[in-house]
């Protein structure tokens, strides 16, 4: 799963999450961090276990779940501006990662849908 470019995406918007939630002011408010982690952790979670389950149609609902918490870590990112832990900038730039992330397991999703499971 890890060769995934859909994978690979996610995991570098969950390491960005985990890196802002670690700043100190923002490592204090628990319930923000926990929800934005769970969503970004979740992303790639089912990734790798849709990788796992090799039927398309099985893989292609894992991918929906991935994007559907990907989705949801957008509003994060709007909670985090909000209270002013990302910049402008950097939520910007954060949201296009994610936005990014979401448009590859869109196509993943696409791909698995519309090809049989290989034999």
């Amino acid at each position: 799963h890890r060769d995934l470019r859909a994978w690979r995406e996610a995991d570098g918007v969950r390491r960005q999450v985990i890196a802002m939630c670690s700043e100190e002011r923002v490592r204090k408010d628990f319930a923000f961090c926990d929800q934005a982690q769970r969503a970004a952790a979740s992303a790639c979670r089912n990734l790798a276990e849709g990788f796992a389950r090799y039927r398309h149609a099985d893989f292609a609902r894992f991918v929906t779940i991935a994007y559907a918490s990907l989705t949801e870590l957008l509003d994060s990112l709007d909670e985090a501006r909000i209270k002013g832990y990302l910049s402008a900038t950097a939520h910007e730039e954060l949201n296009q990662a994610v936005q990014a992330a979401m448009r590859t397991a869109g196509a993943l999703r696409s791909y698995l849908q519309r090809t049989p499971t290989p034999k």
